[in-house]
This record gives C-alpha cells, sequence and structure tokens, in this order.
C-alpha cells in the first residue's frame, strides 16, 4: 500500500491559524520533553532539563520563525526511525501519536533538525532538512565528528505557508504555553523552559510558579461501566491573571498534557467572587483517559454515557473542595430569599424548608435569578391551581 503523506495531513482534523502555531511549538517543546526525560529520567527533567523556544515574527506580524532547542538525548538511531515513520508507536506509551510533525507541515515549508547525540561514547552533530512529501524524507544528513561537547538538539520551522499569512496574531505565547504545560508543572516534571518572543525572554516555571498554591491532590473512583476506575484530581487556587483558560475551569489531561480546551465552571460556583484575587483550577487525570486520548489530542473516545459520569464526578469533587466557598455564596442567596419572603409573603409557599430550598439553588445564581425561579414556581402553582378549579366547575 503506498502512502500519500499530503493526502494524509488534509484528512486530519487538525486546528487552523493561531491554534495551529501554538501546537506546533507544544508537540516541539513536548518532543524536547520526552528527549530530556531520555537522557536524565523524568523524576530529574525537571531538575536537569532545559528547553529554550524562539519565536520570530516578520514586518507584518506574521511567524518567520519558531525554533525549539533542548538538552536531551537527541537524535538517536531509534528517534531518528520514529522522526521518519508516520504513525509512529514508538513513544505510544508516554502518549505520543507519531503526528505531531503533521502540524508542523500543515504550517511551515521548512523543517530543520541540528542535534549532538552521543554514538559509540562520541559526540556526533547530525544536521537534516525534513521534507515528508518525498520518498526519503530525510534530506541532506550529514553527520560531524564534535568531540566531547554537550548534547543539544534544535528543530528549526520556517517559512510560513501563504495560506496561513495574516491569520495568526498570538498575544501571549507565555499565557497559552503556561495553560498547555500547566499540568506537568504541577506534577513537578517540567524542565526549565525559556520563551523568548519578539526578542523578549521570559522563563514559563517562573511565570507559572508566582502566581500558583500549592495543589491538593484527590483520588477518586468511577464507575464507567467495567469496573471502578482511578481518577487522580490536583485542586489549586491561582491568580486570576495567569491565563483565561485556566480562569476557574477544569482540564482533562493525558500523558500529562492538557487534551482539549479547559471547561469553565465559572458561573455554575459563582467563582468570580472568590477572594484575593484568586481562581480555581482543578487538574483531571487518569490512565482511563490515557488510552482514550484522540489521535489529534483535542478530545477523547468517550461514549455520551462516559462523558457525563466523568463530569458528574469531577463536579462533584470540585464542588468539595470549594464548599467554604460555596457555603458563604449559600448564606448571601439565604438572605435574598428571605428579602423576597418579606417583601412578597405569597413566595414562602414554593417550599417547605428554607434551607433545603437553599441547597437546591445553584450557587451561581445572583438575586435576580432566584427571584425570577421563586416568582416562575408561584406561577405554575397558580396555572395548576386554576386548572383545577376549571375542572371542578364543569
Amino acid at each position: 500500500m503506498k502512502f500519500d503523506v499530503i493526502g494524509r495531513i488534509n484528512n486530519m482534523r487538525l486546528p487552523d491559524g493561531k491554534t495551529a502555531i501554538l501546537y506546533s511549538v507544544y508537540e516541539a517543546v513536548s518532543n524536547s520533553i520526552h528527549a530530556i526525560n531520555d537522557r536524565f529520567k523524568e523524576e530529574h527533567a525537571a531538575e536537569r532539563g532545559k528547553v529554550d523556544v524562539n519565536i520570530d515574527v516578520d514586518e507584518n506580524g506574521d511567524v518567520s520563525l519558531i525554533s525549539v532547542t533542548d538538552n536531551g538525548i537527541g537524535f538517536t538511531a531509534d528517534n531518528l526511525r520514529s522522526f521518519e515513520t508516520s504513525d509512529s508507536r514508538f513513544k505510544y506509551k508516554r502518549g505520543g501519536k507519531g503526528v505531531g510533525r503533521f502540524i508542523w507541515i500543515k504550517m511551515f515549508e521548512t523543517i530543520k533538525v541540528d542535534s549532538v547525540v552521543r554514538i559509540d561514547r562520541k559526540a556526533k552533530r547530525i544536521r537534516f532538512q525534513f521534507k515528508p512529501e518525498m520518498p526519503n524524507s530525510i534530506v541532506g544528513k550529514r553527520e560531524i565528528d564534535e568531540g566531547n561537547i554537550e548534547l543539544e538538539t534544535t528543530i528549526t520551522l520556517t517559512d510560513l505557508r501563504p495560506d496561513q499569512r495574516g491569520r495568526v496574531r498570538p498575544s501571549s505565547y507565555l499565557k497559552d504555553l503556561a495553560l498547555h504545560f500547566f499540568p506537568q508543572f504541577i506534577s513537578g516534571t517540567l524542565p526549565k523552559v525559556n520563551i523568548t518572543y519578539r526578542g523578549e525572554t521570559a522563563n514559563l516555571n517562573e511565570f507559572i510558579s508566582a502566581q500558583v498554591d500549592p495543589p491538593v491532590d484527590q483520588t477518586i473512583s468511577v464507575d464507567f461501566g467495567e469496573g471502578a476506575i482511578d481518577i487522580r484530581i490536583a485542586h489549586l487556587f491561582v491568580d486570576a491573571a495567569i491565563s483565561t483558560g485556566l480562569r476557574n475551569a477544569y482540564l482533562l489531561t493525558a500523558h500529562g498534557r492538557l487534551v482539549g480546551d479547559p471547561v469553565s465552571i465559572e458561573r455554575k460556583y459563582a467563582l468570580k467572587e472568590l477572594p484575593n484575587g484568586k481562581a480555581y483550577v482543578a487538574v483531571v487525570s487518569s490512565d482511563f483517559l490515557d488510552e482514550r486520548v484522540d489521535q489529534e489530542r483535542l478530545g477523547f473516545k468517550l461514549t455520551t454515557d462516559q462523558r457525563e459520569l466523568l463530569e458528574q464526578a469531577v463536579l462533584k469533587a470540585a464542588e468539595d473542595f470549594l464548599q467554604d466557598h460555596i457555603s458563604k455564596v449559600r448564606a448571601r442567596q439565604k438572605i435574598t430569599v428571605e428579602r423576597l419572603i418579606k417583601e412578597h409573603p405569597q413566595l414562602a409557599t414554593q417550599f417547605e424548608n428554607l434551607d433545603e430550598y437553599v441547597s437546591g439553588l445553584s450557587p451561581g445564581m445572583d438575586d435576580e435569578q432566584i427571584g425570577q425561579n421563586l416568582f416562575v414556581l408561584l406561577y405554575r402553582e397558580e396555572k395548576d391551581l386554576r386548572k383545577r378549579i376549571d375542572e371542578l366547575d364543569q
């Protein structure tokens, strides 16, 4: 069977515009993290690993270059074979889908690799250009003896494709990368990541660290129909300004990486009212999710029932963690109901127990919504009463 790489890319569910540019960076950094884990082991990655991301733009504001440099193990023979193989299963156990390079190809015309690796205890520099549309996608490969220099690999993406120009106007790579690699930072496995954008350099780890409180870890069990499954949840408070996606939401992850978009629960639990400019984040992980992430890392292969069970479990855990905040919201809602009853005594007929009624309200309901709820219930009661009276008169 012949394989058409370009056709494969065109048929894939890949993001466009800014999101695709960001995914290009995500995939390159993730590859760097894998290489660092191979060299130093995951438990030492945060201490010894280093990744430098550089993003340049042209005079029109379009991305002109993305380069990602790491001090990982480099392009060994196994990594080179995997790089050249579509849908490679080489990194399957750590979540690699073998399709990250397709996003690069979709966005950029030129992909270059410069890697210093250790071969037979000697350092060799391997350079080549990656052209997947050609039968031999590793083009112009050269190997140079380098003596005893440090291992280092750089992936460079240039020549943004014409159909992508004018579509990419990122506001903050730092915040976007903070969102995507937040789970790995929380787990303590994120290497040092420096990001240079338009000549200004910032450290991703320091940016996140300065804006998060220590996480509270929890493990819950959920039965998705095949027995109890462990779901791990890290609850924590962050500064609300850290990232829009990290503000009052839960994050579903696979193999330590964010999958899809964060799920906002801000309105449901009135989280804008959290004190001291804080926001809430829950990071959700599980072997169950690792096994069901889709190829493009944009979602999970779950049934409707499984999705609902997962969401119910995560929301219950979040509600328990936020109980102090929710109790304060309930107290305020109770005062609202008491005031409404004082002003409109007929509303008292809509419940037998005030505390039970308030506990059934969504914490996100404001005073006006609570009033609307009570008057709707009263209207329905009166409508039902009129109907019964009319039936008696017939």
